[in-house]
């Protein structure tokens, strides 16, 4: 089996003059993947240290999350000099889609404890709930990146669906998370509640804008495994997304 590694888009292994699965319609930018590394790594660090200072144990999926990016990213930096190569496609693919669920679990985490910390109701079969929906999601992205190694068409096409599966109950999860954080925030707004010196309402604020952030990502992904690797998303909108951020950069 040999790759298209030197010549233009797609690429991916081939076998007998036919390329077995397409990894990538364009070449992954070494610039984007190398500032999201650094993005994702300092970012990272930052919340291990305020973890530990302020004993906040339920960011330990978060910083998961956050190392999961970052090595995922590294990866994705290999794979633009080796586009056709099995490892650095399947690794960035698997780290990049788990960190997802990770970063939710703390989110999941931290409504129960702002609401008890101000007062609230909290409850806890719907911490368990969700950190057991948010367990499947994590299987789901685990198997189906994982299944396409084996090189075998069908079982390409069932990983796929797999992940999309997840992707779904992961955005359907964190839907009725955005409806009950709301409803919480509301019901203590409504109630009076004054801590002194704490602006609590910014708490629930950036719990919400965490959540939307990754109810856009999973959509954007959503988008992505149905159209297709031959798919508008693939092909023009994650070139357009990295350049972007090269600009930017």
């Amino acid at each position: 089996m040999s790759n298209n590694s030197m010549i233009g888009p797609p690429y991916g292994p081939v076998l007998n003059g036919t390329m077995v699965i397409v990894f990538w319609e364009y070449r992954p930018s070494d610039t984007a993947a190398l500032a999201f590394v650094a993005l994702f790594a300092l970012l990272t660090v930052a919340h291990i240290v305020m973890m530990f200072m302020y004993r906040a144990w339920c960011f330990i999926p978060f910083i998961l999350g956050g190392i999961s990016e970052t090595f995922g990213y590294y990866e994705r930096y290999q794979a633009h000099s080796q586009p056709a190569t099995l490892g650095p496609w399947i690794l960035q693919n698997l780290l990049i889609l788990v960190s997802a669920p990770f970063l939710a679990a703390t989110v999941y985490m931290s409504l129960g404890r702002l609401t008890s910390a101000l007062g609230g109701h909290r409850s806890r079969w719907l911490s368990k709930l969700y950190v057991l929906l948010d367990f499947v999601v994590l299987i789901s992205q685990l198997a189906g990146t994982v299944m396409p190694a084996s090189g075998d068409a069908k079982m390409v096409v069932m990983a796929a669906h797999i992940i999309l599966a997840g992707l779904i109950v992961q955005v359907v999860a964190l839907g009725g998370f955005i409806v009950i954080a709301w409803k919480a925030y509301t019901g203590l707004r409504n109630g009076a509640v004054e801590v002194m010196g704490v602006k609590w309402e910014n708490y629930f604020k950036a719990l919400m804008v965490v959540t939307g952030l990754i109810v856009v990502r999973s959509l954007v992904r959503m988008v992505e495994y149905i159209q297709g690797s031959d798919g508008e998303v693939d092909k023009e909108y994650a070139e357009e997304w990295e350049g972007g951020v090269e600009s930017g950069g």
